[in-house]
């Protein structure tokens, strides 16, 4: 038990000093993208950037491991209710508002409104040049510019840099703000202290064992939004180099570059693959998405070669987690951010998969 405090201490000092220092890292990489690079310099800034984000693999699955231990610790070591948990809800809640998109979503949703009837009516019809341009709406425009700056790299998947982030889409974003809904509350039903001296001992080790798995909530938290945000400036720079490789008639779109593989693309600027070999390639593979688009993917792949190929059935009764009671009518397939601003209030949606970069739009499930 001494063993594993003092290096969990030893973890945490270290979690510290490596989200002061990766936030450096991070905000050189971006203001780096303000100047104007060349291929070569942004070939050597992606292989920078993979080091750094080997980094923070190694924090963000140190602090998901340290969380799993800490939490077995805490069911074995606890007796009694383990409602007490509910009173760190809070807490961490708190603790986590700057890096919470849900959170600052409801905070620009209160901010919208504080606005006049009209003027809310007229925030919904307008896009995010219009906003620009506004002099009613200001103060309402630079707050969501602050919203994009600091979530503007989340997007429909948190791994996949290809999918198009918040700050390409700010015009979606201005819908979720406006149609936002709150998510429901969790009580706090944690029972009043007893006047028995032993039972009072037993709830200070339990507040004390919570209090110890709600710091290291956070700081998992704080490190897995940060390692999000380092996977978003992937996006900027191949998309930034995409942009230099089209203009020079390499590619026909600068997002092309997503369906080549990194030692393609460096072959690429590198004079070693040819334009015509790699707008095959990209071509080759288009195909290839749009072939198996609707293949079902087996739970489970082991090794290196590909399951046989299942096309996917219709189905009539759909299983997985409900985000919603649902409600009679017609229903939604597709990708979920996407979808989301088309559907009408209580309309059903259902989605063949799932991703972590969706939790803050979940809030809106149920309207």
């Amino acid at each position: 038990m001494l063993l594993f405090a003092a290096r969990r201490v030893r973890i945490l000092k270290d979690m510290d000093v490596f989200l002061v220092r990766q936030r450096t890292v991070y905000e050189r990489f971006a203001s780096a993208l303000r100047k104007e690079l060349s291929e070569g310099e942004l070939i050597e800034c992606v292989n920078e950037l993979m080091t750094a984000n080997k980094e923070a693999s190694y924090f963000v699955i140190t602090s998901q491991l340290l969380l799993g231990l800490v939490d077995v610790l805490v069911n074995r070591l606890v007796r009694g209710p383990t409602s007490v948990n509910a009173l760190y809800f809070h807490d961490i809640q708190a603790k986590r508002q700057d890096i919470d998109p849900s959170y600052q979503l409801s905070q620009l949703h209160n901010y919208f409104l504080t606005l006049p009837r009209e003027t809310q009516e007229k925030v919904r019809e307008m896009t995010y040049e219009d906003l620009a341009h506004s002099n009613e709406l200001h103060d309402f425009f630079m707050h969501l510019t602050h919203f994009l700056n600091t979530f503007g790299h989340v997007s429909d998947s948190g791994n996949d840099f290809s999918q198009v982030s918040w700050k390409e889409s700010p015009d979606h974003i201005i819908k979720l703000i406006t149609d936002y809904g709150p998510p429901e509350r969790v009580a706090n039903d944690a029972p009043p202290f007893t006047e028995d001296p032993g039972w009072q001992v037993a709830r200070r080790t339990e507040r004390l064992l919570y209090g110890q798995e709600a710091k290291v909530r956070v700081y998992k938290e704080q490190i897995g939004f940060l390692y999000a945000y380092g996977i978003g400036l992937f996006r900027a720079y191949f998309l930034q180099l995409g942009k230099v490789l089209a203009k020079k008639g390499v590619f026909e779109a600068p997002n092309d570059i997503f369906y080549l593989t990194v030692e393609e693309i460096d072959r690429t600027v590198s004079m070693r693959m040819t334009p015509e070999e790699g707008r095959g390639s990209i071509a080759e593979r288009k195909a290839e998405m749009g072939k198996y688009a609707d293949v079902m993917l087996p739970e489970v792949i082991i090794g290196e070669e590909a399951p046989p190929m299942q096309q996917q059935r219709v189905l009539r009764r759909l299983k997985g987690v409900a985000a919603s009671t649902g409600y009679p009518g017609a229903g939604n397939d597709g990708e979920w951010a996407s979808g989301l601003s088309k559907n009408s209030r209580r309309r059903r949606f259902s989605d063949p998969y799932s991703d972590v970069g969706w939790t803050p739009l979940f809030v809106h499930a149920g309207q």
